[in-house]
């Protein structure tokens, strides 16, 4: 048995004073986010503008998990068929104040997100940044993920794991 919910339009009626009071409620719950958002993309733009050469800012996340179709396939293919899907890791990275922006993408069959899935993908990342640029020692991290993903002791775990592989100092800003 499976559970359909359906999303409807429902008119709604009060007074002014209502509609203010409801709005300073939501309003007071929403100060708090928008302080913090602007001060963390001032610490961010300050980061970036200030870095050394040997200093690499990354902002990483998951996407959504993606299903594979075939452009051209045939209806019966469309419909109740079971789909593989993959997982995006996206990010961008910067090496210096002035350094132009690096996109990449990994892209892996497993739908895990956790710490294990995140170095399986950022190994990969790491390796290619340490060969095109061996003067960085130091990796300011940036991710608006959630704590199951980038935020959790697991991934402090395979930090410092990784930091004998190579690199000196890791900052790790995770927002």
């Amino acid at each position: 048995m499976k559970k359909v919910t359906i999303t409807v339009k429902q008119e709604m009626r009060g007074t002014i004073g209502d509609l203010l009071d409801k709005c300073h409620s939501q309003l007071g719950r929403f100060k708090p986010h928008y302080y913090n958002i602007r001060h963390q993309y001032k610490f961010y733009r300050t980061l970036k503008r200030n870095m050394m050469s040997n200093e690499c800012l990354m902002h990483i996340d998951f996407s959504e998990n993606y299903v594979c179709k075939m452009q051209n396939e045939v209806l019966s293919a469309h419909f109740g068929a079971s789909k593989k899907q993959i997982s995006l890791h996206t990010g961008v990275y910067y090496v210096g104040h002035d350094g132009e922006a690096n996109t990449f993408c990994t892209i892996s069959e497993s739908l895990q997100h956790g710490p294990a899935a995140i170095w399986a993908h950022l190994d990969t990342v790491l390796n290619l940044i340490q060969n095109k640029h061996p003067e960085i020692d130091t990796i300011h991290y940036f991710s608006d993920g959630p704590c199951t993903q980038y935020k959790q002791k697991a991934n402090v775990f395979l930090f410092t794991h990784r930091v004998s592989k190579g690199y000196d100092i890791w900052n790790l800003e995770l927002f």
